[in-house]
């Protein structure tokens, strides 16, 4: 239903037999959804989605929510001192680097972000190293993996979440791209 809401507001005057037809899939899916026995919502989003997002602090790379425990003082998160714009520019400058030393003086940008995350992990802001943990994982360059593994595990550790600490090096460790990930 999302997706047909978004096609219909891109494309809803520019084509109107498109349009029609996807307002006639729309009415159609709504009419079996509300006959069937199925419990899906046909809201965009729920009522649970909505409390969640009160609770987000953040939106990541991938533009999902980021929510960690705060406590009465809002200890618990603090805002990556970058724009999630500015952080890509850093990341594809280090992608773009040619030799190891261009890519060294791209990194000093990056090294600072994550000393700002050691300041914020000794306060008790460990949001700060999660996010940007995140955001680095999501940007996908095997360039970042060591520093990824700085981040991720510790963050979930003092999160007590340490299964995703375990999951995300074990991922790194055999982390593949393209369209044959199967590993059977």
């Amino acid at each position: 239903m999302l997706y047909i809401a978004g096609e219909l507001k891109s494309t809803g005057s520019k084509d109107p037999s498109k349009a029609a037809a996807l307002k006639g899939i729309s009415k159609q899916l709504k009419e079996w959804l509300e006959s069937s026995k199925l419990d899906i919502p046909l809201e965009n989003k729920t009522k649970k989605m909505k409390q969640r997002d009160k609770k987000m602090v953040c939106k990541l790379f991938h533009g999902a929510g980021l929510v960690v425990p705060l406590d009465s003082n809002d200890v618990g998160y603090r805002e990556v001192p970058e724009t999630p714009g500015d952080l890509r520019k850093m990341l594809k400058s280090v992608m773009a680097a040619a030799t190891d030393a261009e890519r060294m003086q791209a990194f000093e940008p990056i090294q600072e972000l994550v000393t700002l995350v050691q300041f914020a992990n000794d306060e008790c802001d460990y949001g700060m190293g999660l996010e940007l943990g995140l955001d680095l994982f999501s940007f996908g360059s095997e360039y970042l993996h060591k520093t990824i593994l700085n981040l991720l595990p510790l963050a979930y550790q003092f999160l007590q979440r340490d299964l995703f600490g375990e999951i995300i090096t074990a991922h790194l460790e055999d982390r593949q791209k393209g369209s044959k990930l199967s590993v059977v």
